[in-house]
């Protein structure tokens, strides 16, 4: 204590702005709650919590938050106690030059090191999952999921002949032939032409545009009494300058000689997981040629479908089991349980001769009279605690996640289960352990991606705004502060009337609007300015006026700058008709030159307050 006086007594002789602002010790408070919050992150993050919620929200999941915030009141009604306590303004003290800037600068470090605890909470995170997963070990892993994946069988869809992308030509479109109304199935609403390839037949112009399947089905493959059409597209210009593209069929190969299968494994292309941070979902596919799943297969086909169809060629069941029992050991590395009985699995898949999956959804026969029109939902929700099921399917008793009763009844109880509109099969389990291997991937992703950077202009905005709030308070009286809040409010409403009445029968662009709402702000600084300057104005009427421009000041060249980057702006079309917008002044609308010309407003402002304060009460 007798060393905390000391150190109090140096400040109040030496610097006794310092001393009043008390922002050494508030510096201290933010540099203490930084360590607290790295320490507590490193210590938080396990593999356990990295299965769970997003990098960016382990600050607030983990409940930091919460003790952040206690400890920032504790701080702040204490400091703003000893703050206000000794007001050199109320003691008529004698004021050193540019001394509410040099108050604003001070304070506005120590808020921001007391605020900001959000970036070493981060950078705890990111140091810890750095540790817990090399990046080597990562890599190695990510393969070893990824190539287990195929074997582990746990949706019909992944294995549809659709998503075949392996061999070449594969990855293909396709269209499917009815045999219901014996018509060839609605393609995509797309416009597409076929160049070199009227040597099948000839077709009309206008057939071409819609490309029918039915000039093409000496192309068609049949797979399992099933007639398909399978065709690539790609998109091209008219010429090299050209604005004008179409959609082209540009091959549409035959396929006799491959031995197809509706449903195999054969026709998987999917991955689990990628250290680069995507996650490969099969719920976002929807087998449009430009979307995520096509890139999802690309990389498939090159990295693991070569290895994979060797196996399946060789029937190599040993090659199986150690990918399985591999994933299992990562699964148990990772601390991310599972349910997986690697025999059941390998017998599954050869027991079905590495395809015709069928729908795997579990629903016991005791449920399927359950309900209206097959749908049971709100049954077996009472009954087994699913959360929802749409309709009634059959269940394959041969896979393997119902291999037994335990293993039933643990799958009902703690998967979701969703089906589509037509009865198919569409859902997704948490059996094999994707959602957690998944977020575990895109967490360490998110951390070597880390930057700080945009957190810390937001935490220097609040820090301004929270040191340009306190201040208010060093100067002003809280009665002129209490008129100021109506009066701001009615001009606010005519500002808001005018603007409507200008809008009323003739709708004016935003910048017109804008620019009177920024003349209304300089009205109001201009007048504070001549009250300050004026000996006849009323002292009172100044205070007023004060106190509206302090709420002003921030902002006022910001936004005026804002304004000129927008006004500035034109269109140039370019040779396809279509308008490009050039912003020469885009630079001024940086968060970095808002921060800049919003201190400067606040220091130009603060040249006021001395004079303001000398201003006479007039008789």
């Amino acid at each position: 204590m007798q060393l905390l006086h000391k150190f109090s007594t140096y400040l109040l002789e030496n610097y006794p702005i310092s001393w009043h602002t008390k922002w050494i010790q508030l510096l201290c408070c933010g540099i203490l709650i930084w360590l607290i919050a790295f320490i507590s992150a490193y210590i938080y993050i396990d593999y356990d919590v990295l299965q769970g919620s997003s990098f960016y929200e382990y600050y607030f999941s983990s409940n930091f938050i919460f003790f952040h915030i206690v400890y920032l009141l504790i701080v702040v009604v204490v400091w703003g106690i000893l703050f206000y306590r000794n007001n050199p303004i109320k003691h008529i003290y004698p004021l050193q030059k540019q001394y509410f800037f040099r108050v604003f600068l001070q304070l506005l470090v120590a808020f921001f090191f007391l605020i900001s605890a959000y970036i070493p909470f981060n950078y705890g995170v990111q140091l810890k999952v750095n540790s817990i997963l090399p990046e080597q070990e990562v890599i190695q892993n990510q393969n070893i999921i990824n190539r287990a994946y195929p074997f582990l069988v746990d949706n019909s869809e992944a294995y549809s002949i659709i998503r075949r992308a392996y061999p070449k030509p594969f990855p293909l479109e396709e269209v499917s032939y009815d045999k219901n109304t014996k018509s060839w199935n609605y393609i995509r609403d797309k416009t597409m032409y076929i160049p070199n390839l009227q040597k099948q037949k000839y077709i009309p112009y206008d057939e071409i545009n819609q490309f029918n399947p039915q000039y093409f089905e000496g192309n068609a493959t049949i797979i399992e009494g099933n007639k398909y059409l399978f065709y690539a597209t790609e998109n091209r210009y008219e010429s090299s300058d050209s604005c004008t593209s179409y959609l082209y069929v540009n091959d549409i190969p035959k396929l006799s000689e491959y031995d197809l299968q509706e449903n195999s494994i054969y026709n998987f292309s999917s991955i689990l997981v990628d250290f680069t941070g995507n996650n490969y979902s099969l719920g976002y596919y929807t087998n449009d040629i430009d979307d995520e799943y096509v890139q999802d297969s690309e990389f498939y086909a090159k990295q693991y479908a070569k290895d994979v169809h060797s196996i399946l060629d060789k029937k190599d069941k040993n090659q199986i089991t150690q990918r399985i029992e591999a994933f299992k050991n990562v699964l148990s590395q990772y601390r991310v349980e599972h349910r997986i009985n690697t025999k059941d699995v390998v017998n599954y898949i050869y027991d079905k001769d590495f395809g015709d999956f069928k729908t795997s959804v579990v629903a016991n026969t005791e449920f399927k009279n359950l309900g209206n029109d097959g749908n049971y939902a709100g049954e077996v929700m009472k009954t087994k605690a699913v959360d929802e099921v749409e309709y009634a399917v059959d269940t394959d008793n041969d896979s393997p996640f119902v291999a037994n009763e335990s293993l039933r009844n643990e799958y009902l109880n703690r998967n979701l289960i969703y089906l589509n509109e037509n009865h198919s099969s569409y859902y997704y389990t948490n059996f094999y352990a994707q959602s957690e291997l998944r977020q575990l991937y895109q967490n360490y992703y998110s951390s070597t991606k880390y930057e700080s950077y945009d957190y810390i202009i937001g935490f220097l905005i609040a820090s301004i705004f929270l040191a340009w709030f306190f201040i208010w308070f060093e100067y002003t009286k809280v009665v002129d502060l209490l008129i100021s809040i109506p009066i701001a409010g009615v001009i606010t409403t005519l500002t808001a009337f005018i603007l409507i009445a200008i809008n009323y029968k003739r709708y004016t662009s935003e910048n017109t609007n804008f620019s009177f709402i920024l003349f209304v702000l300089f009205l109001i600084v201009s007048l504070t300015i001549l009250s300050v300057f004026s000996k006849k104005t009323s002292k009172k009427i100044s205070n007023i006026l004060m106190n509206l421009t302090h709420a002003i000041a921030p902002f006022l060249i910001p936004l005026s700058l804002g304004l000129l980057s927008v006004l500035t702006e034109y269109d140039v079309p370019d040779k396809c008709y279509r308008t490009l917008t050039v912003r020469p002044m885009d630079f001024l609308m940086n968060p970095e030159v808002f921060i800049l010309t919003g201190v400067f407003g606040i220091f130009l402002f603060m040249q006021l307050i001395p004079i303001w304060r000398a201003k006479k009460e007039n008789n």
